[in-house]
């Protein structure tokens, strides 16, 4: 058994995980590994462009996102994370304009780094938010190996 979800699941899932005993793993689509202050920050430079992706480069967005306020009240997943020993993965689009992707692998590799080699990621450059605005369907069909796999190497 495990945890599943998409987008802010990328808060509740992690904090959930260290509440319980019962997921033996995380999984999610476009969870954000940033605070909600900087996800929203994002949010609202990019949501409502759909082309932002065409305008706007990395190192733009790197420099808006030094301007983040943030909130008292502020989750960050990492905090969480860093208690759990379960694998995860975290699937990204390239194209999200929702959630600040670079920073959230950039913050995911960090956590990696600090003795979770269990958790993993990958981005697909041409989906947005929702991993779903494209014919492809690479993201499910990662998402389903990935658990098959992962469902093989978990004590029974």
């Amino acid at each position: 058994e495990g945890f599943l979800g998409l987008s802010q699941a990328g808060w509740i899932v992690p904090i959930a995980s260290t509440k319980t005993s019962i997921p033996q793993f995380i999984a999610l689509w476009s969870g954000p590994v940033c605070t909600v202050s900087e996800q929203l920050h994002f949010q609202d430079l990019a949501e409502n462009d759909a082309g932002f992706w065409k305008t706007h480069t990395s190192s733009q967005v790197e420099t808006y996102m030094k301007s983040t306020p943030y909130r008292p009240d502020d989750t960050d997943p990492r905090k969480s994370l860093s208690k759990l020993s379960i694998p995860g993965i975290w699937l990204f689009g390239g194209q999200d304009n929702i959630g600040p992707v670079d920073l959230s692998v950039t913050r995911l590799q960090q956590v990696i780094r600090q003795g979770h080699p269990n958790y993993g990621y990958k981005v697909f450059p041409e989906y947005g938010h929702n991993l779903a605005d494209s014919t492809s369907q690479s993201s499910y069909q990662y998402m389903v190996t990935w658990l098959q796999d992962t469902a093989h190497r978990i004590p029974h």
